[in-house]
């Protein structure tokens, strides 16, 4: 499995247009994906990210942006209700699951009208 460092991305993620994240999340080979989630996951259990709000939108980013890979991690992340921290992040899924959705819709348009 790659070695992936996410203290790394944080700030690049958070510069980086999200249809970009999303451009860049596409071309990763399955095993990168996955060790990218796995990543994530663990950032957002960490206290750091119940801590760090860049942090935590940086993770979800990333996870939004591998679906439908990681549709059973957000499902797990939707499943957890024990602190506020678990809330905050669920608010945070639903922002970039908008913002996801609003970008499919509009590649969609664009694809349709040949732009």
């Amino acid at each position: 499995m790659t070695n992936y460092n996410f203290q790394e991305e944080i700030e690049e993620l958070l510069q980086t247009e999200y249809s970009e994240v999303i451009a860049k999340s596409s071309g990763l080979a399955v095993e990168e994906k996955h060790a990218v989630i796995a990543a994530c996951v663990l950032a957002l259990n960490g206290e750091q990210t119940k801590k760090n709000e860049q942090a935590r939108v940086a993770a979800v980013r990333a996870i939004v942006a591998l679906l439908p890979l990681s549709l059973g991690t957000v499902a797990g992340l939707l499943n957890k209700r024990q602190n506020r921290h678990h809330y905050e992040v669920h608010f945070t899924l639903f922002c970039y699951l908008t913002i996801g959705a609003s970008f499919i819709r509009a590649l969609k348009c664009n694809l349709k009208h040949g732009k």
